[in-house]
C-alpha cells in the first residue's frame, strides 16, 4: 500500500509540474463470446518520468473481465505499481518486478492480459554496472493465479511464491558475454488446493499408482493430519552465454 501511494504522490506532481514528462494509454474491452459472456473491462496505463526517477501504475477497472476476477473496488483496481531509479551505474525498482535473466530461461516474470496470465513479483529488483561487470538481484514474493482447467473464466488455483535471485553479468571484449545465476524459489500451496488435484486423480491411473504405494492414500485428511500448507523450496543455478558478431 505505501508504493501506491507514493506511486499516486508522483502522478499528483506529474500533473502539477512541467518539468516532469507524463504519458498514458487508455484500452476498452467489452462485447459478448460464443458462449453469450459478456464482458467490459478498461485498462489504464500511466507511467511519470523525472530524470533520474518514473513511476508506473495500471488501472484496471472490469465488471466482469473476459478473464479473471472482477475489478470494481478502489483496492483491487490498482493492478500494477512501480517506483523506479535509473542511473549511471545503478538501476533499481520498486513494486511489481516483470523482468527476464538468462535469455529467460533463468528466470522470466511477465504479464499478459489477452490470456490473464501474470508471474510477476512484487519487491524489489536492482542492477549495478562496473567496468564489464553487471551484479543483479531480485527479492520479493507473489500470488500466482491458474486455472484446474482452461475453460474456466476465473482462475480457481493460487501458488504463494516468495523468490531470492542474485546473479553476475561479464562482457568480454571479444563481444562474448557470460552470465551466472542463483535462484531460491519458495511455492506455499493450500491443503485444499492440494486436495483438489488429489480428488481429481484418484479416478484414474495415477490415483491407482498412489494407492498401491502409499498405505492410507484413499483418505487425504489422515494422511495430510496437522498439514495446513505444503511448501516447495527450487533451487537453480544457470549459466548462459552468447556471442555477438560484428556488424557486416
Amino acid at each position: 500500500m505505501n508504493i501506491q501511494l507514493t506511486a499516486m504522490m508522483t502522478l499528483c506532481m506529474g500533473i502539477l509540474s512541467a518539468q516532469i514528462e507524463m504519458n498514458y494509454s487508455y484500452e476498452m474491452k467489452y462485447g459478448k463470446d460464443d458462449t453469450d459472456y459478456e464482458y467490459n473491462e478498461h485498462l489504464l496505463d500511466i507511467n511519470v518520468n523525472y530524470y533520474p526517477f518514473s513511476s508506473y501504475i495500471q488501472l484496471e477497472y472490469s465488471e466482469p473481465p473476459l478473464l479473471g476476477y472482477n475489478r470494481t473496488t478502489p483496492d483491487s483496481i490498482i493492478n500494477k505499481v512501480y517506483i523506479e531509479y535509473s542511473g549511471d551505474n545503478l538501476n533499481a525498482k520498486l513494486g511489481d518486478i516483470s523482468t527476464f535473466y538468462g535469455r529467460g530461461l533463468s528466470i522470466n516474470l511477465y504479464q499478459d492480459q489477452t490470456i490473464d496470465f501474470d508471474n510477476s513479483i512484487r519487491g524489489f529488483n536492482m542492477e549495478y554496472y562496473y567496468n564489464n561487470l553487471m551484479f543483479f538481484s531480485i527479492i520479493g514474493r507473489g500470488r500466482f493465479n491458474y486455472r484446474f482447467l482452461p475453460i474456466n473464466k476465473r482462475p480457481d488455483l493460487y501458488i504463494d511464491n516468495r523468490l531470492n535471485f542474485v546473479g553476475l553479468n561479464y562482457t568480454t571484449p571479444f563481444n562474448l558475454e557470460i552470465q551466472y545465476s542463483y535462484k531460491l524459489l519458495e511455492s506455499r500451496i493450500p491443503k485444499d488446493i492440494i486436495k483438489t488435484y488429489w480428488e481429481f486423480y484418484q479416478g484414474n491411473n495415477i490415483g491407482t499408482d498412489l494407492r498401491s504405494y502409499v498405505p492410507g492414500v484413499d483418505n487425504f485428511d489422515i494422511l495430510t493430519s496437522g498439514i495446513s500448507i505444503d511448501t516447495i523450496n527450487t533451487n537453480g543455478h544457470n549459466i548462459s552465454g552468447a556471442y555477438y558478431g560484428n556488424n557486416l
